[in-house]
């Protein structure tokens, strides 16, 4: 979509140039410099001051042409980067700047929609264990601080196909295009590890950890039969659901202190990862080392 103002800026531009063509066409087609000296000496004698201030009124017009011209690109620039800027506080979360619930929500509920291919993900929740001791030792905007440091660490471990997100508070939540159960393993190891390392919290070095749950979309009904490909109106409900599933293994996970709990439809009893330093099968990454 064009900017309001970037299409005036075109028009007007289009419009001058126009103007021009036609004036310089007509002079040449009829000479009409010489018709109009012609008629100013039999009617109306032009001094050399009235011809300087002609010309200085048409420099004029040519000179507040062009700055008004600049002057209109300037703001469509200035208009754009603001629409981009509001655009992105509506997406995204202002202190990790990861995206917010709405817009995790939203691209769930899209991918849920997708028929061709049907969308086979998973949803991983994390909750941070002992978040709460940094907040009452060194107050909210130290907690915050660590907050922001949590989210710039698991941004790290991900490609761009994958959506990190905070829900709010320490909670947090990944979205990932693949639900292969070694995969959501070893994604859920490396962020219970990264999360781990410590962090300098006004001259102290801090320590959390995390509890995962995860939701995944196996492609089969709880009597292990193939799904169906869900339905336009489903998605919004599915996506939900989701949510609820990874919120209830998160707190599987914490309350057993397994650091993992996996829920999907073909194993409804989850999958207990009962040491988050146990090795987790592995599957390939890119150069980066991304999943």
């Amino acid at each position: 979509m064009i900017d309001p103002l970037r299409k005036r800026v075109r028009r007007d531009a289009g419009a001058v140039a126009l103007a021009t063509v036609i004036l310089a066409c007509l002079s040449l087609a009829r000479d009409l410099p010489a018709h109009i000296a012609t008629w100013s000496a039999a009617h109306f004698p032009l001094g050399d001051d009235v011809i300087l201030v002609i010309a200085g009124a048409h420099a004029f017009m040519l000179i507040f042409g062009l700055r008004r011209a600049k002057d209109l690109r300037s703001q469509a620039a200035e208009r754009q980067s603001a629409v981009a800027e509001l655009r992105h506080r509506a997406t995204h979360d202002p202190l990790t700047n990861l995206y917010n619930r709405s817009e995790i929500i939203s691209h769930l509920e899209e991918a849920l929609a997708e028929t061709d291919p049907v969308w086979r993900g998973a949803v991983l929740l994390i909750d941070l264990d002992g978040f709460k001791g940094v907040n009452d030792s060194f107050g909210h905007h130290a907690g915050d601080r660590v907050l922001a440091a949590v989210a710039l660490r698991m941004s790290g471990e991900f490609r761009a196909d994958a959506r990190v997100g905070r829900l709010g508070g320490d909670e947090f939540v990944i979205v990932l295009p693949e639900s292969s159960l070694p995969l959501v393993a070893d994604v859920a190891r490396r962020l219970i590890e990264v999360i781990r390392q410590p962090y300098a919290v006004d001259g102290h070095r801090v320590t959390i950890g995390a509890s995962v749950g995860v939701a995944r979309v196996t492609g089969y009904d709880a009597s292990g039969a193939p799904d169906q490909v869900p339905r336009p109106e489903q998605p919004t409900a599915r996506a939900a659901a989701l949510l609820r599933q990874a919120d209830a293994a998160m707190y599987h996970a914490k309350r057993t202190r397994s650091g993992l709990h996996v829920h999907d439809a073909v194993d409804p009893d989850g999958w207990g990862w009962p040491d988050a330093e146990a090795s987790a099968p592995q599957y390939g990454t890119d150069s980066a080392g991304k999943t």
